[in-house]
């Protein structure tokens, strides 16, 4: 971890002396000693990072270094806050200094301060001969991008499919008693400590006898901190209950509506994760009699709390893995599936393996990160690691019996490569059990630098393909779990931790001083004066003087969606006037009193994150009668030069709450992902074609494309969210750089409700995702969408087609994966065979003249998922099996594994809520 620190520093000094050659010709001696000294240090924490927890001597040293390191980049980041704002230019770059006199003090004080640094590593060095530290060759961690994606071709432990440890015996005994058709509601409980063996539940949880004999369905995670009423909603949505104001309702108003909607159903609600009684009784009145044989299953570690919650049933315990089942984990999270399906490993890697895993004491969670951490690893590595683990157990285990997990779970940690270790320890800032957007995490990753550059004659690669690659790398390696997959079904779209991984990551961070997390009150102490980054969660945290200058991360995110911060005036003054060294800072769901972003926002130009999702922007004035005031944007945010990410969507506020933003976009010409609502841009009229860097916009009108010829400048996008008022501009912009260039891979448009699409014959053929809304097609769109030969991901929303007929023709959409319609008045739907070959997931919502289920689909053998939503009640009784009996269309579907019968829902369907 310290070395990728020093990396970081290194590379600051680094663009230090080229954009800086003039200012600092009196001191470039001294950084270019500096920058020698750190890369020696920087070899030595690779040779040592991965014995620092074996030995105390060398985890002081590490230590020391690191904070030289800190200390290094502080002086380079502060030497850059003195330099003149209208010298500043864009991407860290700085305008050569016109006045070096000016400067000649700042000068002379950075190089007294780079020559203490370089006196401190100088006594370091002195110190480690003086104990006979000597290191030799360079640790993990130098291996390229080709080398990591081979890596990535291993299978992922947590996807539900041949790799899952079948516990054949305990799934029998759950399934009985799911079966039972009890007069009253009943309770099943799996008991098992943290990372002990489930049965496998998504296995069960989309069986087809399982989906037949209950109604509806529902899955909630449930953590040590949860909102009920955020519980509520969730299952009022999985049930396919629909009330737009549902986010906003009171708990008792959710519970109400939740047992009216399960009072005449069989269902099941599986809640994830309960740790406490008193979780039990805040859940349960929610959950009415409901028809015979209802139930509700929750997993639990506690088995008193089990028997509380129905002293009547029998918790289901799962056994510990046996060494047997132990090695079959280890070997498919170790080797690659067609090495382990072969045995075509040698049979000593077998013996090792099994020596490994009677250390584990059947712990899957145990196993399966030692799986990953030896995976591609040669004999005398598995070697190394057995002895390690035999010296380690013996030790640990006299003290308590899982103690040896915890040391696992640490070995995991020390043997990343060092490039990944920030990345991991970043992911401590969220809160447990909270599912991780994959996009969010990469762009902070790359705002605070934890991300190289593309190697060159990688072909289009960015920054964000290598962060995807390290998500990969971290979830082959069991350190995150995958828990949503995105449209390709391969790349990761939301992931989480494991309790027990999360716990040792937030021990790491602080221990290194690399993040604090402030959950409660005892919190506050520790991060404050030590933390080079802050994670707020529950309670209102206010940054003060105790605040270290040195923050580089403010992080306020909120668990809980009826939680939000609350900053005055002054409180949000400080932050951008005290804190000026950050790099990310996110206060999403904050509501600063009387709306105010002051203008010293202006002053952190090292800024790459600002998150301003969810805050509250308007004032209500003190005479009722007068409308509200949005507040605008200060101007001095066009000063923020080294901006990557600006997050200013309004997320569940009212629809006319926008950012009023001043025309200084076009200053901030580093900027890559711009985010906004719909129709939010209306509110400002600022020029986007200088931001030539711009990947990702979401969303913007068209107008403001067209505006100053930005579609011959904005040919960077990868991802484009636009709203059209004329059909004129959609033309424009599909027939753009922007588009026929070939960089464009997702699209969502949107038309107004008084135009519509003339053709969608200019679509570029790089398009991997497209959405349209309201595009009032005439013809059949899918003559044309069906030639696009990348397309993976298609959504045809509300109004996009006015047609009646659709047809998808043979060898149509040759990569298609997922296919979303709704909102259309299809009356004929035509598949013809050989059609959408690798179609993997398909929704279909509210197509109320559509009568049957295509005849072709039955041909799709690779769908693997349908979802209806409110489709008509005579469509439903098609595709059903009501009383043992099969409707007339139900050969269409029973090939799909994961049929949602639970979302078929009729035009009188009490799930939907008026």
């Amino acid at each position: 971890m310290a070395d990728a620190i020093v990396t970081t520093a290194i590379e600051r000094i680094s663009n230090l002396l080229i954009q800086e050659a003039a200012v600092l010709s009196n001191v470039r001696k001294e950084v270019e000693r500096l920058q020698a000294e750190l890369r020696r240090m920087q070899c030595f924490l690779k040779y040592t990072d991965c014995k620092q927890d074996q030995d105390e001597v060398v985890r002081n040293w590490v230590a020391d270094i690191r904070e030289v390191a800190y200390d290094a980049e502080d002086v380079i980041d502060a030497f850059l806050l003195t330099i003149p704002r209208r010298e500043v230019g864009f991407c860290g770059l700085i305008k050569k200094s016109t006045s070096m006199l000016t400067k000649a003090p700042q000068l002379r004080d950075i190089g007294q301060q780079i020559y203490s640094i370089r006196n401190r590593i100088g006594d370091i060095s002195t110190s480690m001969q003086t104990y006979g530290i000597k290191f030799v060759g360079e640790a993990e961690g130098s291996s390229s991008a080709s080398e990591m994606q081979r890596r990535l071709r291993r299978i992922d432990p947590y996807d539900d499919d041949e790799h899952v440890i079948r516990l054949e015996s305990t799934t029998k005994e759950l399934l009985d008693q799911l079966m039972l058709e009890d007069d009253q509601r009943r309770v099943v409980s799996i008991v098992g400590m943290g990372g002990s063996v489930k049965p496998p539940l998504p296995s069960w949880y989309n069986r087809f006898d399982v989906k037949r004999h209950f109604d509806c369905l529902s899955w909630a995670f449930i953590s040590q901190q949860f909102s009920p009423g955020d519980v509520f909603s969730g299952i009022l949505r999985e049930v396919g209950a629909k009330w737009e104001n549902m986010g906003s309702m009171k708990e008792e108003d959710l519970i109400r509506t939740l047992k009216d909607v399960l009072k005449e159903k069989r269902y099941l609600v599986v809640l994830d994760d309960i740790w406490k009684e008193e979780a039990w009784d805040s859940l349960k009145r929610a959950f009415p009699k409901g028809k015979k044989g209802s139930k509700v299953l929750f997993t639990t570690r506690v088995k008193e709390v089990a028997s509380y919650a129905d002293p009547r049933s029998s918790p289901v315990e799962p056994p510990f893995l046996t060494n047997e089942e132990g090695w079959e984990l280890l070997s498919r999270t170790a080797f690659p599936e067609d090495i382990a399906s072969e045995q075509g490993y040698a049979p000593e890697f077998e013996r090792i393996g099994k020596e490994i895993v009677r250390k584990c004491g059947g712990l899957p969670l145990a196993i399966a990160v030692l799986g990953g951490l030896l995976a591609n690893k040669s004999l005398k590595e598995w070697e190394m690691v057995q002895k390690d683990i035999n010296a380690q157990f013996t030790k640990l285990q006299q003290r308590n019996q899982y103690a040896g997990v915890d040391w696992i779970l640490a070995l995991s940690y020390q043997e990343l490569p060092f490039r990944l270790k920030p990345c991991f320890l970043y992911l401590s800032q969220f809160p447990e059990d909270m599912e991780i957007d994959k996009t969010t995490l990469i762009r902070m990753w790359i705002a605070e630098g934890f991300l190289p550059q593309p190697l060159r004659g990688e072909g289009d690669e960015t920054m964000e393909d290598v962060g995807e690659q390290f998500l990969e790398e971290l979830a082959n390696r069991c350190m995150v779990q995958v828990s949503e997959r995105d449209h390709t079904g391969i790349g990761i779209k939301k992931c989480r931790m494991h309790d027990l991984m999360r716990d040792m990551c937030v021990s790491k961070a602080r221990e290194e001083s690399f993040l604090g997390v402030i959950e409660h009150q005892k919190d506050i102490a520790a991060s404050m004066s030590k933390s080079r980054r802050i994670a707020v969660h529950k309670i209102r945290f206010v940054p003060s003087e105790e605040c270290s200058p040195r923050l580089r991360s403010l992080l306020y995110l909120n668990p809980r969606k009826e939680f939000v911060f609350t900053l005055d005036r002054n409180q949000v003054i400080f932050i951008f006037k005290n804190l000026k060294l950050l790099r990310v800072l996110n206060i999403q769901n904050v509501i600063p009193k009387e709306s105010y972003i002051p203008r010293e926002i202006g002053d952190l130009i090292h800024l790459r994150y600002l998150g301003l999702r969810n805050t509250i922007l308007h004032v209500f004035p003190k005479r009722r009668y007068l409308p509200k005031l949005i507040t605008p944007l200060p101007a001095s945010i066009g000063n923020l030069k080294s901006l990557y990410t600006l997050d200013l969507r309004r997320g569940r506020h009212e629809q006319n709450d926008y950012w009023k933003v001043p025309d200084v976009m076009w200053k901030l010409k580093c900027l890559r992902q711009l985010l906004l609502d719909p129709h939010a841009d209306d509110k400002w009229k600022c020029s986007l074609d200088t931001l030539r860097q711009l990947e990702t916009l979401k969303w913007i009108e068209a107008k403001s494309l067209i505006r100053k010829d930005a579609l011959l400048n904005l040919t960077n996008l990868r991802n484009l969210g636009v709203v059209f008022q004329r059909k004129e501009e959609a033309e424009m912009v599909l027939r753009s750089p922007i588009s026929r260039l070939g960089r464009l891979c997702f699209l969502k448009m949107v038309m107004s409700e008084e135009s519509s699409f003339a053709s969608l014959e200019p679509l570029s053929g790089s398009l991997a995702k497209l959405s349209l809304i309201n595009s009032k097609l005439k013809n059949d769109p899918m003559g044309i969408l069906n030639k696009l030969p990348n397309l993976r991901f298609l959504d045809l929303g509300s109004k996009s087609y006015e047609g009646s007929e659709m047809v998808c023709s043979a060898h149509g959409f040759p990569q298609l994966e997922t296919l979303r319609l709704s909102g259309l008045h299809v009356l004929e739907w035509k598949i013809e065979e050989g059609a959408m070959p690798f179609l993997k997931d398909l929704s279909l919502t509210f197509l109320r003249e559509l009568k049957t289920i295509p005849e072709g689909l039955k041909f799709v053998s690779s769908l693997q998922k349908l979802d209806l939503f409110d489709m008509a009640q005579e469509f439903t009784k098609r595709v059903k099996v009501i009383d043992g009996v099969e409707g007339e269309d139900f050969d269409k579907v029973c090939h799909i594994p994961s049929n949602r019968y639970l979302r078929l829902l009729s035009v009188n369907n009490e799930a939907t809520v008026p």
